[in-house]
């Protein structure tokens, strides 16, 4: 009779060290082939994202060469903003882009049409585009100050016909406000109002401010790899047709810091900017005002409600003031229908011309 060895069945296998030492060896070898698969992914990603950057630097050094500005930079007390100005005749049509854009390329084929008729000027705000960057922060009061300051040095002289997108229809109120002999006549595109601030509250705007600022955080990093100049001809076949002729330039443009910065000073000064407009901005009188708004509605219906009914409070600044529903159109509605901004600016200009 053979006796169990005490603490195990008789019948049971003692462990094989050559089989435990064989199931050791096996799992450090796959350990270590993942440590160097992983090693060897991320060096493959820094040596990319060395290269992406370093040819972001060299390509960055040839685009003023490459692709030299539209119009002419002048000189505004030290900052060199570009303005972009050319047909004849008047009144003068001037533009101004929503947040974020390169005003002397947002309006696609409208300021060419409209130079058909008369002189226009399209420019790039403080930041964007070919204009250097200005002093912050980026309120409606500053913004007019140096369009005002950029139009004078130029020598381009009144009466002016404003013409301002989204957050650009805030300026252009604000500089018939402070210049009214200048001013006879306004397009306003779908622009923002003060009143659409007010009824989103402080939260909603602080979650735009912050959706705005990851947003620009994430161009600013791709531009620096050179990443977004890699995929200008993709993107630029997702953009509107003014920026085609351009790629990928126009998107490098929109992940510079500089305009990063300024889009991200411009959202977060509504309110002061706001305050500009109630205490300077009033109403109109009788000069041609036509309101151009977006048929698209918003996703959000509250938000979609208190933006029509922005449009309307806007349409009554003038006793002349009168609203049109872009019905194809979303908020860009000068490169959704373009030529429903171009006959809107040409009937202003023909009320202006007979007043």
């Amino acid at each position: 009779m053979v006796e169990a060895t005490r603490g195990r069945p008789a019948d049971a296998a003692a462990p094989s060290p050559e089989i435990d030492g064989s199931r050791t060896s096996r799992t450090r070898r796959i350990f270590q082939l993942a440590l160097r698969s992983v090693g060897g992914t991320v060096i493959c990603v820094a040596l990319v994202a060395a290269a992406g950057a370093g040819y972001e630097v060299f390509a960055s050094s040839q685009d003023a060469t490459r692709n030299p500005p539209p119009g002419r930079l002048v000189d505004v007390d030290g900052l060199q903003l570009h303005l972009n100005c050319f047909g004849q005749g008047g009144p003068t049509v001037v533009f101004d882009a929503g947040a974020g854009e390169i005003g002397s390329l947002a309006w696609g084929t409208v300021p060419a049409e409209v130079a058909a008729d008369t002189r226009v000027c399209t420019y790039d705000r403080a930041g964007f585009g070919w204009s250097s960057p200005g002093p912050m922060p980026r309120t409606a009061g500053q913004v007019v100050l140096e369009l005002h300051a950029l139009l004078n040095s130029a020598g381009e002289s009144g009466p002016f016909v404003l013409v301002g997108h989204s957050l650009g229809g805030k300026h252009m109120r604000l500089y018939a406000a402070r210049y009214p002999d200048d001013v006879v006549g306004m397009v306003l595109v779908d622009a923002r109002h003060e009143d659409v601030d007010s009824a989103l509250g402080p939260e909603a705007l602080q979650v735009e401010l912050d959706q705005t600022k990851q947003f620009r955080e994430l161009e600013v990093a791709l531009r620096r790899l050179g990443i977004t100049r890699a995929l200008g001809p993709w993107l630029a076949g997702l953009a509107g047709p003014e920026v085609r002729d351009l790629q990928p330039f126009y998107f490098v443009q929109q992940g510079h810091p500089a305009a990063a910065e300024a889009n991200m000073s411009e959202i977060s000064s509504y309110v002061q900017s706001n305050a500009q407009l109630r205490v300077e901005a009033g109403t109109l009188g009788d000069m041609p005002l036509t309101i151009l708004m977006r048929g698209k509605p918003i996703a959000d219906p509250e938000y979609w409600s208190v933006w029509q009914a922005s449009q309307r409070t806007l349409a009554k600044l003038s006793t002349r003031g009168r609203l049109i529903v872009a019905e194809d159109s979303g908020h860009t509605i000068q490169l959704e229908q373009p030529q429903l901004v171009v006959s809107a600016v040409r009937q202003t200009l023909t009320l202006a011309e007979s007043t």
